[in-house]
């Protein structure tokens, strides 16, 4: 399942033109990733801030595409 939020992830920022950013980003969703914000943006083109923006609106849409997941899965949606 976890595996198939992250592709429908990806598809929507490659859609949206932004493949480089995610690709540069998308550590961040794991927790894996040992950078700092203003070297991961760096690397994709922003600033700090922009990356901590990025970022959190990555981790909505992730957690949103999730949920989407889940509730495709049980027969009651308040179950969520």
């Amino acid at each position: 399942m976890l595996d198939r939020v992250f592709a429908r992830l990806q598809s929507e920022w490659e859609a949206a033109g932004k493949a480089a950013m995610f690709a540069g980003l998308r550590s961040f969703l794991s927790g894996e990733d040992e950078r700092g914000f203003a070297e991961a943006g760096a690397a994709v083109g922003l600033s700090e801030g922009a990356a901590r923006v990025t970022v959190h609106r990555l981790r909505q849409q992730y957690r949103t595409l999730l949920r989407e997941e889940i509730l495709q899965t049980l027969d009651d949606p308040a179950r969520v």
